[in-house]
């Protein structure tokens, strides 16, 4: 087996993993309060993500000197801010319609990206800007409420703040290109994971701790081990031998195996001006990927969301 084919592997395992995120945390919020859920989840993650950075000789890659405030700011957009509005929207959202906003993520960090850094937006990739915008308004406007999305609208506003959170977690971590990712994520993810402290403690109120069934602590240890920390590893294992060009190919497939996922084992039924919003969006992004050279767009597939 040739290193690139097992490289594809190893994607094709992480993304399912992170496709997996959306119905798994829909399902654990049933009984789990949002923020709780995710310091429960970070906390594992941190252990773990600690773990593979000693026992991996990463240590010694750390930066010198430590980046602290990028650092902190990753794990401030990208893990707190990004997971609470994130598990939020999913109280109110489908996972099926929730992983459609966020395939939109791609066109807000190339937005943000030139108003910020300055980039340059091709009129190729206005176009596919426009053409995601388009789906995402279609989401927007035709959200259904159901069982499964008892307040659509408010839950897809949410997952739309979270995509916000993310392009701009994206844009910290450009600046921490240089550095091992590894060893970056790590970080954000611990310092993101103090910052769920007290606002978990806040969110329960000074009440009891909540009781968590065998399903509940089942899907929060299978996002902190899985979802976070191993889908990572095996991410940045296969970008040894896979450029972000040909991750794109198969990450922009996320949303739709999510909505699949969630179809299957939630039961959910996304309708059908939903899948064509989707599908815009989709479509969009794959038309800004066109003749891209060391845009936003391309090394946000560096950095894919941590679902």
């Amino acid at each position: 087996m040739n290193k690139r084919f097992s490289a594809i592997i190893l994607l094709v395992i992480a993304m399912i993993i992170w496709c997996s995120a959306y119905a798994v945390t829909k399902a654990s919020l049933a009984e789990v309060p949002p923020v709780l859920f995710a310091l429960l989840r970070y906390l594992i993650a941190s252990v773990l993500l600690i773990a593979f950075v000693v026992f991996g000789g990463k240590l010694a890659k750390m930066p010198r000197p430590v980046p602290w405030i990028a650092v902190a700011l990753m794990g401030a957009s990208g893990v707190f801010l990004y997971t609470v509005v994130y598990n939020l929207s999913l109280v109110y959202t489908s996972a099926a319609q929730g992983a459609l906003v966020q395939s939109f993520i791609p066109i807000v960090t190339a937005l943000l990206a030139a108003f910020f850094l300055k980039e340059t937006l091709s009129p190729i990739r206005l176009l596919g800007i426009g053409v995601s915008i388009a789906g995402i308004f279609l989401i927007m406007l035709f959200a259904s409420e159901s069982a499964d999305a008892p307040n659509s609208s408010l839950g897809n506003f949410l997952m739309l703040l979270s995509v916000l959170f993310w392009a701009a977690y994206t844009l910290f971590a450009k600046r921490l290109a240089n550095f091992d990712p590894l060893v970056i994520t790590a970080g954000a993810t611990i310092f993101g994971t103090i910052l769920l402290a007290p606002a978990a403690v806040f969110e329960i109120g000074g009440t009891n701790f909540p009781p968590i069934s065998a399903s509940g602590w089942m899907g929060i240890i299978y996002l902190g081990v899985f979802s976070s920390a191993v889908a990572m590893l095996l991410y940045n294992r296969s970008l040894q031998h896979l450029n972000a060009g040909q991750t794109a190919n198969f990450l922009n497939l996320m949303p739709v195996v999510a909505v699949l996922i969630a179809v299957i084992f939630l039961g959910e039924s996304p309708t059908f001006w939903q899948i064509a919003g989707g599908t815009l969006v989709l479509l969009g992004v794959w038309i800004s990927l066109q003749k891209r050279r060391g845009t936003a767009i391309e090394e946000i597939k560096e950095t894919p969301p941590l679902s």
